[in-house]
């Protein structure tokens, strides 16, 4: 009777852990201006998951060509990188996103809660994704969720349906979102105009001119 018992709870306690690298990495570098540290994010993961239970499946997703050398860190903590078939990207305006990652994330997640029916925890790590059809259809299963985003970028809706499943990892990485504010890197004059435009509305209105 213990012994079913302490079985049961290693069971209830296994989580899946599923990062989103390919945006984390990003978010972090545009919008941050944050060189992102592998072995730190890894870290911070791993020492959440265990606050959770035991790591009993992993897996981060990207381009792996565009960060080389963080696989290999990523093993070091039990995270298994995995590169996406195909490197398809969809559009935005005139903005180029990447997706095929994300794809690859939300398959594989919804394996694993089909096919390894001990698992019941999952942590899913992102920059800018918004991965709440993803939520909804593995809480309408029973499974227990956690989000873990950036606060600058990660969804209202999707941290208003978790509450307090849904953290943010800006203090674990020690960045802030309000420096960040003042230290975004401008990549074109389109960013530069509408960061000026966006500080400008920020400033009381006297007149006819801003002070």
């Amino acid at each position: 009777m213990g012994q079913h018992m302490a079985y049961s709870s290693v069971i209830s306690n296994q989580v899946g852990l599923f990062i989103d690298w390919e945006n984390l990495a990003l978010s972090l570098d545009r919008q941050y201006a944050t060189n992102p540290d592998p072995k730190l994010i890894a870290q911070c993961l791993t020492d959440h998951v265990k606050t959770i239970g035991i790591l009993a499946v992993s897996g981060a997703y990207a381009d792996w060509e565009r960060f080389p050398g963080v696989p290999n860190t990523l093993k070091e903590y039990g995270i298994e990188p995995k590169t996406p078939i195909a490197k398809s990207t969809r559009t935005r305006g005139s903005e180029v996103i990447p997706n095929a990652a994300d794809i690859m994330l939300c398959l594989d997640v919804m394996e694993t809660m089909m096919d390894r029916s001990s698992i019941k925890n999952f942590v899913i790590a992102s920059g800018d994704r918004d991965y709440l059809e993803l939520i909804n259809k593995l809480r309408s299963r029973t499974m227990r969720v956690e989000f873990l985003g950036l606060r600058k970028t990660t969804s209202a809706v999707l941290s208003r349906v978790l509450g307090n499943d849904c953290k943010f990892l800006d203090p674990m990485l020690g960045v802030s979102g309000v420096q960040a504010a003042f230290v975004q890197r401008i990549d074109t004059a389109e960013e530069l105009i509408r960061l000026i435009y966006n500080l400008s509305k920020s400033l009381p209105f006297v007149g006819i001119s801003y002070i």
